[in-house]
């Protein structure tokens, strides 16, 4: 069908013309037509079959018809941005109508979260956004009474509601959604101990929710749970075909049905045996234009081979990311060694290729722009977290230009960037130190064969050795597993959500808690309700005993959270009992300070206990002219690195520091800096010692050790960060600290963030000096000064401020402190310009001095 049938306003209907799409596959217009009658809608199709569109013409209705606010809910950042591109141009007839204010259009804005200081929610407004971003609107909303003006929430990637960190923001998101919109017919007249609950009022909220995923399985529970309309397509326009490489043979991966056991792999009962392959098997595998033992590096240049010399496009994801710069060089020399006459570019394309460099070289250090120039001269660009960013988006627009024909990027871009491929290559079967999993190895091969560039898609999964096939074999023919909730009893999602609704005022009973916890999709999990009583019943205890939420008192005010003594004896009360709590169901209940300082800064409530006790102890330990306080405050806890804590090593620090004796410490500021964070954290050996020689297992957060458990870890993730900030070589970072070099480089990104929250979360509980210097810290952890600025920037200066101090002499905080105020004016008034001195944290001007030095933190 046309377009046109389900566009609401006719130059919309051009806008799509003139982006090439005319007609619906019939399975879109049956989507079309299935949700305009339903208040939650789900849906699945491939990937690359257009559910996308789907969506947006839905969204369309919302916004042109009914002149409401839609959430365009996406997982990641760069996905936000590329979508919020796109739909600009999309609406821009619309969007330039409300800048004029042109009364003959609609008017309309479209918002990306991610990039506005200040979110414009005034309908009809359409907003791209990230889980974390949605969230937050969403209670924005309910807290100012206007959710009304919410229309319609879309979301993208709706199987994220199971993965372990990130799935229960979308799940308390979704959970909230259905208690607004679909609540009511839900809840029943008795409560949960018989007494009669108030009556059922119309539902605040009318939003339509829509959700759409490729790689869902349980949709049955996601949809009994969201009360929605289920509709299932396999339509792909662009058939795949799927291959493991083994003994340079490319074996046909076979078709999945449901319920069908895993396959041997064809070549035998294991990789390398020799066996013949079994009874249900897969065809004997193609042979690649390859010797026989050929490594994995020269498998993958022909394979990218092939495909340019056809002149079509290939996406490799690598490991890591010198993985990725080492088989993206191989490549290169291989094609420039190649004589083939389909290998050469034209002129035109030579031309264009060498602006692109010039491009790229303007944007990064000389020395890493030098390693990609034979690279980008053959149609081969990179792609991964070590390149600036400007740099990593010249490399898009060049590959989605065409201008190169192989992008080489690590497996982190498969879910962050939506660039296609008429064949994709998968290098290995991890994702840094992390085995991938099903939904990670769908969405790269979901990246081959997108309609309008190939007749069809090929993805290879590429083993890096011989005994790697087997499981190369196994995570291609692998089912994907059931998306489960983040709200059951085993984990903390509930607690959060309830401490969430309560802060936002979307509930203030006991009752109302109880009929929020059925509406998760733990109530569509479970085996019989009472299991979502006793957990509801028991999150709210819990909330009750770490001082979170309180029982309504007489008096009026927000209680303080008790520190010292009274603090110790939150962290020892006993865990709330899983039987259901005796207290009426009609009690009310309100956050304390504390919890509204942990809602504010989205801090779980299982971490906030160690988040609290570290910024008390921070207080007393700010140190000048040193950042291992700003970087054990920073330091990431929880599931917010997976960067495990040495215990051998750490003690060997207390060691070389003579702590443990009282001895004579060593007058040097690195040690003094040290010690003093040792003190104040109440470093314990014998804990360490114990650590050290058992299973170092994080303990129960109920445990009296939680808290001392994460603080020395912090403190071993505070010295790592404080050596990396420093400049030592990672090389000689790994092989002191004893880490994974992977995840090494990640703790740096994760503290950054880390950095913001616990800045929030201290600046909630009036720490105004705390969160002060973490403010400067985490403009430290977002650039790579020059190393000439270090000493200035590591004292909280920005890095604008710095550049114009150094320049006119003063090149050390005691240069600085030396200085009389005339003296540091007047250098600022010379050399800052007029706008100011700061910049937002990830700006241009933040970007400016990023990879001043040689990049060194490769794999």
């Amino acid at each position: 069908r046309l377009v046109d049938a389900f566009v609401p306003h006719p130059l919309l209907s051009a806008q799509y013309a003139e982006f090439g799409i005319r007609h619906l596959y019939d399975w879109q217009s049956s989507c079309l037509e299935a949700a305009g009658g339903s208040r939650t809608f789900v849906y699945t199709a491939p990937t690359s079959g257009g559910k996308s569109l789907v969506a947006e013409l839905i969204a369309a209705r919302h916004l042109l018809i009914h002149k409401t606010t839609v959430l365009f809910v996406v997982p990641f950042v760069s996905l936000v941005n590329e979508k919020a591109r796109q739909l600009r141009r999309l609406y821009s007839p619309f969007v330039q109508a409300r800048e004029t204010g042109n009364p003959r259009l609609p008017h309309l804005s479209i918002v990306n979260a991610s990039e506005a200081a200040h979110l414009d929610l005034r309908p009809p407004a359409l907003v791209v956004c990230t889980l974390e971003k949605a969230n937050g609107i969403l209670d924005h909303m309910i807290s100012h009474g206007i959710v009304a003006s919410l229309g319609c929430v879309v979301v993208d990637e709706l199987h994220m509601v199971g993965a372990p960190q990130r799935g229960s923001l979308l799940e308390h998101l979704l959970s909230k959604l259905v208690y607004l919109i679909v609540g009511p017919s839900l809840r029943t007249a008795q409560g949960a101990w018989g007494q009669s609950l108030a009556p059922t009022v119309a539902p605040p909220c009318r939003a339509q929710v829509i959700g759409m995923s490729a790689t869902l399985p349980n949709l049955d529970d996601i949809s009994r749970w969201l009360q929605a309309r289920l509709q299932r397509s396999n339509f792909r326009p662009v058939p795949i075909r799927e291959f493991v490489v083994y003994q340079g043979r490319a074996w046909p991966v076979p078709a999945r049905h449901p319920g069908e056991t895993q396959l041997r792999p064809p070549w035998g009962a294991a990789a390398g045996t020799g066996a013949s392959a079994g009874p249900g098997a897969a065809p004997r595998g193609r042979l690649l234009p390859a010797p026989p033992n050929a490594s994995a590096a020269d498998l993958c240049s022909r394979l990218v081979m092939e495909q340019l010399a056809r002149r079509q496009q290939v996406l490799v994801f690598c490991p890591t990311r010198t993985a990725c710069a080492n088989y993206a060089s191989k490549t290169a020399r291989a094609v420039a060694a190649c004589a083939a006459a389909s290998l050469r570019a034209p002129p035109a394309v030579q031309a264009e290729r060498a602006d692109l460099f010039g491009a790229l070289a303007a944007r990064m250090p000389r020395e890493q722009a030098d390693k990609l120039r034979l690279a980008v001269e053959t149609g081969i660009g990179v792609h991964h977290a070590g390149l600036p960013r400007e740099a990593l988006r010249v490399a898009e627009a060049g590959y989605r230009a065409g201008t190169l024909g192989a992008l080489f990027a690590t497996t982190t871009l498969a879910a962050g960037v939506n660039l296609p491929a008429s064949r994709v290559v998968i290098v290995g079967i991890k994702s840094g130190p992390r085995q991938l999993s099903p939904a990670d190895y769908h969405q790269m091969v979901g990246r081959a064969g997108r309609a309008g560039l190939a007749s069809e898609g090929e993805a290879y999964l590429l083993p890096t050795y011989a005994g790697q096939a087997s499981a190369a074999w196994a995570l291609a023919v692998r089912p994907l597993p059931r998306a489960l909730s983040q709200c059951s009893p085993d984990r903390e999602g509930l607690a959060s959500l309830l401490l969430e609704a309560l802060c936002s005022g979307l509930v203030s009973s006991r009752a109302q808690c109880i009929e929020l916890a059925r509406c998760t999709m733990f109530a569509a999990q479970a085996a019989h309700p009472s299991q979502v009583l006793a957990a509801a019943c028991s999150a709210i205890d819990s909330l009750i005993a770490d001082q979170c939420v309180e029982e309504l008192a007489a008096a009026p005010g927000v209680p303080e959270l008790a520190s010292g003594p009274a603090a110790a004896a939150v962290l020892s009360a006993p865990a709330a009992s899983d039987a259901p709590s005796s207290a009426p169901p009609d009690a009310q209940l309100r956050p304390t300070r504390y919890g509204l300082a942990l809602f504010k800064s989205h801090v779980p409530p299982a971490e906030g206990m160690v988040v609290y006790d570290a910024i008390c102890r921070g207080s007393r330990l700010l140190l000048p002219g040193s950042s291992l306080h700003c970087c054990y405050l920073a330091a990431p806890v929880g599931l917010r690195s997976a960067l495990p804590a040495c215990w051998r090593v750490l003690r060997g620090m207390a060691e070389r520091c003579r702590l443990h004796d009282g001895d004579y410490v060593p007058d040097s500021e690195p040690v003094r800096a040290l010690r003093r964070v040792l003190l104040a954290v109440g470093f314990d050996e014998g804990f360490v010692r114990a650590r050290e020689q058992q299973d170092a297992r994080a303990p129960a957060p109920s445990s009296s050790l939680f808290v001392k458990y994460h603080s020395h870890r912090r403190l071993f993730l505070a010295v790592a960060l404080d050596r990396m900030l420093s400049g030592t070589r990672p090389a000689s970072l790994v092989a002191e600290m004893e880490v994974d070099v992977a995840l090494l480089q990640a703790l740096r990104r994760d503290a950054e963030k880390h950095c913001t929250v616990v800045a929030s979360f201290a600046r909630a509980m009036d720490h105004h000096m705390v969160a002060g210097a973490l403010t400067g810290f985490r403009r430290q952890l977002a650039t790579k000064p020059h190393p000439r600025l270090r000493r200035l920037v590591k004292a909280w200066l920005p890095l604008r401020v710095a550049r114009a101090l150094y320049q006119e002499g003063l090149r050390s905080p005691d240069a600085v402190a030396r200085a009389t105020v005339d003296q540091v004016a007047d250098a600022l008034r010379r050399r800052v310009p007029a706008a100011g001195y700061s910049s937002p944290p990830g700006s241009d001007e933040d970007e400016e001095e990023e990879g001043g030095e040689a990049d060194e933190e490769g794999e």
